[in-house]
């Protein structure tokens, strides 16, 4: 997995209005699923349509 800096990920999520926070979710989300050898079960584009959908319940299960 690709080192973050959690302070300038905070600072550009903040500068960008939270545009920079759902990339570094999906960037994060790919590489997780990538890591755990999910495949084509899970993607980042369907976590967020599940956390869409739970109002944000899904992220905390």
């Amino acid at each position: 997995m690709k080192k973050r800096s959690i302070p300038l990920s905070v600072f550009l999520t903040v500068i960008t209005f939270g545009i920079y926070g759902i990339v570094w979710w999906f960037e994060v989300t790919d590489e997780t699923i990538n890591e755990l050898n999910y495949g084509s079960i899970d993607s980042a584009p369907l976590n967020l349509f599940y956390l869409i959908i739970t109002f944000g319940l899904y992220g905390l299960w």
